[in-house]
């Protein structure tokens, strides 16, 4: 077939090097050091701390491990756009379905995943699938995803290495275009280079970088817990009833000793002494601890809470424009107490398509690095990395809509509109290249044509088979 004029030459990178050129967490450290766990200690981040502190994406890193709202939103949203991936690869002239291709990339996919020289030790590869995970959530904090293709010795394809989208300075190239480097790992890292690969969401063209879309969550969040710490700290001064302790003057002068009580000084020193002993012993005291003391001490309960404002609709306003900020629907961080069942699954089906925005810049990514490490290996294709639909729905519930969707998929094949090999990828199917090939031979027809006769034998079953399975649908 002749090469359209349009598509030019596949042009490989005339410089590699099995070098990782992109830094990690685990790059600042020397080999043998101990990596220090900073989440094996719990320590409470004041919200008016972070917010002085004006640093986006290391405040919402800290928020999205302490902050329920934002923790809840995150997580759900990672793991509903994690919704599985299929990887298919396609000729550059012709944008036909190559089944050579779609094999390599499954191949080098397999490698990264389970294929390890063990003599190293320790697999350093990490899985796609996490390694899909950890692109999806960083696309949400930091508002893109970035990764490197690492080589090895002979400069065929290793593993992918995930990179803190957050490092990265973009500069410019003096042609209109940008390219980036990595700062906060010593000198700048320059990431010019065919095999790092970046990409961001819903980038805007009045800037360079991208902005987190948990960003608009941040003022809502910070109001949200520094009012709910104010609750708290007035409701333990005047929200409870109070155990109030008089001692009497009169007798704990009368119990002085005699020196004491003809001392103004001395006397007074007594007093407070008595003083901060009832104040010790009262200190830790739990509510149900029984009191016992002399007659010199009284004790009553004063309920010293007056007139108390009801917060109710102030804290439901508050936590609505949190769950705006967060892009999360309210039924969804399970603040939903009000409005019928129908508000809450039109919310969820919003909050589907949030989640699924999430992987548009993974797919770019990992098609673009996948692309790159087929041709490294000689394949003259592209990669197209998808994600598989979001369905909440039970696979059970499911199962007649795939068998639907696999009779139109036979349909196509016996018109010849797919391939065998395309026909198994979109089933999910390990393609057999040995089994006898369907696509055209109309072997699938309206009106219940039979199949013509191939040189492997008939393809239709003997006549006391059942034609259909059953069901309204046929």
């Amino acid at each position: 077939m002749t090469q359209p004029a349009d598509i030019k030459t596949i042009i490989l990178p005339n410089k590699l090097t099995s070098t990782v050129k992109s830094k990690t967490v685990e790059s600042q450290h020397k080999a043998g050091v101990t990596i220090l766990n900073p989440d094996r200690t719990w320590v409470t981040q004041d919200p008016r701390t972070l917010r002085s502190q004006g640093q986006v994406i290391k405040a919402l890193r800290i928020l999205a491990k302490e902050n329920g709202n934002l923790s809840t939103a995150l997580f759900d949203m990672v793991q509903i756009a994690d919704s599985g991936y299929k990887v298919a690869a396609y000729s550059p002239s012709t944008s036909e379905f190559s089944e050579e291709g779609t094999l390599l990339a499954k191949n080098i996919i397999a490698s990264m995943d389970t294929l390890y020289n063990y003599t190293k030790g320790f697999g350093r590869k990490r899985p796609i699938s996490m390694l899909v995970q950890t692109l999806l959530r960083e696309t949400a904090i930091t508002g893109g995803c970035s990764m490197e293709l690492v080589l090895d010795r002979a400069r065929f394809p290793d593993r992918f290495q995930a990179v803190d989208y957050s490092t990265l300075d973009w500069v410019s190239d003096g042609k209109g275009s940008k390219y980036p480097e990595q700062v906060g790992f010593g000198d700048r890292i320059p990431l010019n280079i065919p095999t790092f690969y970046a990409e961001a969401l819903h980038q805007e063209l009045n800037t360079a970088y991208s902005t987190s879309m948990f960003r608009a969550s941040l003022d809502s969040s910070f109001s949200s817990a520094e009012f709910i710490a104010d609750m708290r700290r007035v409701l333990f001064k005047s929200g409870h009833s109070r155990l109030t302790a008089i001692l009497d003057t009169e007798k704990l002068r009368a119990a002085a000793p005699k020196e004491t009580q003809n001392d103004p000084v001395k006397l007074l020193a007594y007093m407070v002494a008595r003083k901060t002993e009832v104040e010790e012993a009262l200190k830790n005291m739990s509510p149900e601890d029984a009191v016992v003391s002399f007659d010199s001490v009284s004790f009553k309960t004063e309920d010293i809470g007056g007139i108390k404002s009801d917060y109710t609709g102030l804290l439901t306003s508050l936590a609505n424009m949190e769950a705006t900020g967060l892009k999360t629907p309210p039924s969804i961080l399970g603040m939903r107490t009000q409005g019928s069942q129908n508000l809450s699954n039109s919310e969820t089906l919003v909050f589907l398509k949030v989640a699924a925005g999430l992987q548009t810049p993974v797919a770019s990514t990992m098609s673009r690095g996948l692309t790159t490490a087929c041709r490294l290996y000689g394949s003259d294709v592209y990669v197209k990395f998808g994600f598989n639909p979001i369905d909440l729905r039970p696979d059970a519930e499911l199962e007649a809509f795939r068998t639907m969707r696999e009779t139109r998929l036979l349909r196509r094949l016996s018109l010849g509109l797919i391939t065998d090999a395309q026909f198994s990828y979109e089933l999910d199917l390990p393609y057999n290249p040995n089994a006898p090939k369907l696509s055209g031979t109309n072997f699938k027809v309206e009106g219940g044509a039979e199949a013509p006769a191939t040189q492997e034998g008939q393809l239709q079953p003997s006549s006391d088979v059942p034609r259909k399975g059953g069901g309204g649908s046929q």
